[in-house]
């Protein structure tokens, strides 16, 4: 068993106690006195009936040890009445010699379809990937391998026999493989740093403490779902909005990012640990509004794009993010007086600086001058969450390649390869046309009293995918807009994260938010030209502009209490917005 999975497994059992822990004070006493009905959803669905999978003639490679699959302890859901394909394991921790033919890379049999394979592969899709080590590629439903960056042939990757040629689509990050059948089960390959001989494929994904045994991607479409592996031995670190280095923690981040199939303005992501739903959003730009045509991402980076050639990245996962309680800290604060955590140190982390919320918002990414199309690619070149390579595949002078540059560079630069374009061309020009054909607002608004403090409080067009709101806050006849800015997950408090199934979107469950409001100086000063407005902001926000805060949300109202909650059911320094139109 390799050191990280280990890792893993020990991480498991302690995520084992402290969730057992937040259960009781979290569901123990669930009154909820502002929205009695609306208790997180448990899932009951039963497994789904058994399908068959055809098999093809298959490449001549070494036979597997066939494996069991269980369903065991958490079923699988499925969402049109099919199943994983048989033969797979449940768990990839389980490894012995010889599962699914798992030999040394040299041992491994050479492919018969050379001529059918990439010649090169620069692109990180869903047909062909890379790390430092390897390259990966897809072809008639079965993978193939090779070195990275060493004129070889490909030859036949290890596979459970029921995998072979039944293979659709493919990403690849770091260490992991993921790969979707045709009706979107994923199977995961955790070891591609390591020889072929270490690689074992299972159909594990999701619930808490990772013990799903099976989860349906919501869209396997090419060019819109990407793997991202944030790795702890060579991503290391993330940079937050202070520019404070954090470690990635002991195994890093797994993610599957991928667009909402009938609206591209959602970007759901799923994580091997937690629940297996699709509630988790990352909204796109523009307040949720911004259409992607498609999305690469990596080692915690995503990078969309729309039909224009407009183009955003944003570094987000679960972790920095301030959802996971149980292995990080976050402050709403700057801490200059403390110092960055050690990227050679992982328990440099206990002693150095939180991870500073807001997480960090989209960026722009600057035109591209020359024709390019829908096929994007990120990459994680060096440690530090800045070193990631962007590439745009397109035309220059009539010769085919593709357009790259690092995350912060200014300007792009062009590289032939004289290969076939696979994108669709879009309608790019250098003009910013980020904003054309946006999605409408919301059109959800709230509002209500601060309790115990004469302050009025307006939120209009709440997006709940978003992690940034404009908030009115009216006191002493004065009004200034403010900033709300609400990060999905908890109340603030490992106690109260979200470790069950909650529903998809925004309805009548309530979504649980850590939260600050905050003001700016020169609106701060506005209100302090009354007495309410002293009293307000001495007495609420405690004489900064910042006050960290909890909220539950819903259709129905934002539901606001003190931050670092232990419990979703009682409520201190509570105070309520409802629903009005506007």
């Amino acid at each position: 068993m390799k050191s990280k999975q280990l890792l893993s497994l020990l991480l498991s059992l302690l995520f084992i106690v402290l969730s057992v822990v937040t259960c009781f004070a979290t569901e123990a006493v669930d009154t909820r006195p502002f929205n009695e009905k609306n208790a997180e959803k448990q899932s009951t669905d039963a497994a789904a009936d058994l399908v068959g999978a055809a098999q093809s003639a298959l490449e001549p490679v070494a036979e597997p040890i066939e494996t069991v699959v269980s369903d065991f302890p958490v079923p699988y859901k499925s969402k049109d009445g099919t199943r994983p394909l048989e033969g797979v394991a449940t768990y990839g921790i389980l490894k012995w010699d010889g599962k699914d033919g798992a030999v040394p890379f040299e041992q491994l049999k050479v492919s018969t379809v050379q001529n059918k394979l990439p010649k090169r592969v620069d692109f990180r899709d869903n047909y062909s990937g890379f790390n430092r080590e390897f390259e990966i590629c897809l072809y008639n439903g079965n993978i193939y391998i090779r070195h990275r960056n060493v004129n070889e042939t490909w030859r036949v990757a290890p596979l459970p026999k029921s995998m072979r040629y039944n293979i659709k689509a493919i990403s690849v990050d770091a260490d992991e493989i993921i790969a979707l059948d045709e009706n979107n089960w994923i199977y995961t390959m955790v070891g591609l740093f390591d020889d072929t001989d270490e690689w074992n494929w299972s159909t594990n994904w999701g619930e808490v403490f990772d013990i799903g045994t099976g989860y349906q991607l919501g869209n396997g479409q090419n060019h819109q779902w990407a793997l991202s592996n944030i790795d702890p031995e060579y991503d290391m670190t993330y940079t937050d909005i202070d520019g404070r280095l954090h470690n990635t923690g002991g195994s890093g981040c797994t993610q599957i990012f991928f667009l909402d199939p009938n609206d591209h303005t959602k970007i759901y992501y799923l994580d091997p640990w937690l629940p297996g739903d699709e509630s988790r959003e990352a909204g796109t730009p523009y307040h949720c509004r911004f259409k992607a045509q498609s999305l690469s991402s990596s080692a915690s980076v995503t990078f969309i794009i729309n039909k224009y050639g407009d183009m955003y990245t944003r570094l987000f996962d679960y972790d920095l993010a301030g959802a996971d309680e149980v292995f990080f800290e976050y402050s709403w604060f700057s801490q200059e007086d403390v110092p960055d955590a050690d990227p050679d140190d992982s328990l440099s982390s206990l002693t150095s600086a939180k991870i500073r919320l807001p997480s960090p918002s989209w960026e722009q990414q600057p035109k591209i001058p020359g024709e390019i199309t829908d096929r994007i690619s990120v990459e994680s070149v060096a440690p530090g969450s800045e070193n990631r390579r962007l590439k745009v595949e397109g035309r220059k002078n009539g010769y085919t390649g593709y357009w790259t540059k690092m995350l912060n560079d200014k300007a792009w630069t062009f590289v032939r390869t004289d290969e076939k374009l696979q994108g669709t061309l879009l309608q790019n020009s250098m003009e910013d046309t980020s904003a054309k054909d946006l999605a409408p607002q919301s059109g959800i608004h709230y509002k209500g009293t601060i309790a115990g403090t004469g302050a009025s409080m307006k939120v209009k067009n709440f997006a709940y995918n978003d992690h940034e709101q404009t908030a009115y806050i009216k006191v002493g006849g004065v009004q200034v807009p403010a900033t709300l800015y609400n990060e999905y997950g908890n109340l603030g408090r490992a106690t109260t994260q979200v470790i069950t199934w909650h529903d998809t979107g925004f309805n009548e469950s309530l979504r649980r938010y850590t939260c600050a409001l905050v003001l700016t100086q020169d609106n701060a000063d506005k209100l302090a030209a009354t007495e309410e407005g002293r009293a307000f902001l001495s007495d609420f926000m405690d004489g900064n502009l910042i006050r960290p805060l909890s909220l539950q949300a819903n259709v129905n109202g934002l539901y606001f209490a003190d931050d670092k909650q232990w419990t979703s059911s009682v409520r201190i320094g509570a105070f309520d917005l409802l629903r009005y139109d506007a």
